[in-house]
This record gives structure tokens, sequence and C-alpha cells, in this order.
């Protein structure tokens, strides 16, 4: 079974729930930031493929995934997602890229991408996303 195959079933148990269970949260998310972070170049093109095809909680939980794995090709697969219909999707990837920027992963190149997203969120009527997408833009920004 492929890495990418393990991850979609990790995920996937947890994919039809709006809000997870606790054991998502404690123990499942970091066992798929594990997977995440054995993937290979074929594992991260499986998975940028298979991204539009996922639903929109299948999709938040790759998101919550991502935050911690320090790997440019998360970062593209994030920025797929970026400008998602959900809104809720859109503030996920940009909390996962506010993250991983923290951690030092290198977002620079993808700046204006980024900028406009967040110009976007902060349109919306989100007060409990609008701290995470200030803080990744003050990150973007003081580098």
């Amino acid at each position: 079974m492929s890495l990418y195959s393990r991850f979609d079933v990790c995920i996937s148990r947890y994919a039809d729930d709006e809000i997870p269970t606790d054991y998502w949260s404690d123990v499942e998310v970091l066992n798929a930031s594990g997977i995440l972070e054995e993937f290979s170049d074929t594992d991260w093109s499986e998975l940028l493929a298979a991204v539009d095809g996922k639903s929109e909680f299948w999709i938040l939980r790759m998101c919550e995934s991502m935050g911690d794995v320090a790997d440019e090709r998360a970062l593209a697969v994030l920025l797929d997602v970026m400008f998602h219909e959900s809104e809720t999707v859109r503030y996920a990837s940009l909390d996962a890229i506010r993250s991983m920027t923290s951690s030092g992963v290198e977002a620079g190149k993808c700046f204006a991408l980024i900028a406009s997203a967040i110009e976007r969120a902060k349109q919306e009527n989100n007060q409990a996303g609008r701290v995470s997408v200030l803080n990744l833009e003050h990150l973007l920004t003081s580098k």
C-alpha cells in the first residue's frame, strides 16, 4: 500500500465528521502528519491529484495534518486548496500555512498568492479565523 493510500485511509475515518472525535485531534492527526513526512514525490503528486475529488471534511483533516509538516510540497497542496469554495477549508489551509511558516518553511515565492487569499479572508466575517490570518500576514510581511 502506498503512503498516499495509508494517509487516505487514516483521514477518511474522520472525513465525515464536521467536528472530529478527540481521538483524531489527540492521536490520529499525529499519525497522519507522520505519514506525510515520509511521502515521496509520487505520493505528493497522488495527493494533489486527488484533493479536488475529496469532501470538505476530508480536506479539513488534510489541512490539520499538514501544519507541522516542514515540506514545500505540502505547501503546494495547501496553496491548491487555499481558494476552496468552503470558508472553513480556506481558513484551515491558511492556518496550516501559518504553522508551517512559523516552523521555517519558506513561503516567500508564493507571497502574492497567499496575500491574495489573506485579503479575501479579511473581507469575510469570520472572527475566529481572522486572528490566524492576521498572524500569517504578520509572519509573511516581517521576513
